[in-house]
């Protein structure tokens, strides 16, 4: 990310826009509550999201999924890490991550590293292999979607700067011109 690591962190750890990072990525529904610490925080979602599946695929899984997310973040040194685990009921999957948010001279770098656990006898490697591959993707997808979304707030706050250093130069031009 281009920006420092406590303005991610503070987005990465915000219900609100997870919430609304999700609607934009086109899922159903999404449920996000936290509680955070000095140097821990501890995330809540639910998701319900609706995929492109191949046809095989469907034959396992559901298009529409509602996935639960339990996720913990931890202070590291100068960064944060942690995992998450999600869980699909009623669906022969698991998906598991270790991720960390490291401070960079250019702004910060956000690594994850994720598992998937499919429990089905005999497509269990090339159903993980899929998942894996759709999971990195759409991860992805978020991030970048993470990345645009401060950066739009970040542009906002400029113009609402310079429009209020403009108005403040017009006053003090109008007070002068009074006096």
């Amino acid at each position: 990310f281009g920006h420092e690591l406590g303005t991610v962190l503070e987005k990465l750890l915000d219900p609100a826009f997870i919430q609304a990072r999700s609607l934009a990525l086109g899922e159903e529904r999404c449920q996000c509550t936290a509680q955070r610490e000095q140097d821990a925080a501890r995330m809540t979602t639910v998701r319900v999201v609706g995929l492109d599946l191949p046809r095989v695929a469907l034959r396992f899984f559901s298009a529409r999924q509602t996935m639960h997310m339990e996720e913990t973040w931890r202070r590291q040194g100068e960064g944060w890490c942690g995992s998450y685990h999600v869980d699909i009921p009623e669906q022969p999957l698991t998906i598991d991550a270790e991720f960390t948010l490291e401070p960079t001279p250019e702004g910060c770098l956000f690594r994850i590293a994720h598992t998937v656990h499919v429990t089905i006898p005999l497509v269990s490697r090339p159903a993980e292999a899929f998942i894996a591959k759709t999971v990195a993707r759409d991860t992805r997808a978020e991030l970048k979607k993470r990345e645009a979304r401060m950066i739009q707030k970040e542009e906002k706050i400029d113009r609402k700067t310079e429009q209020l250093e403009h108005r403040e130069l017009e006053q003090a031009r109008q007070e002068r011109h009074l006096n």
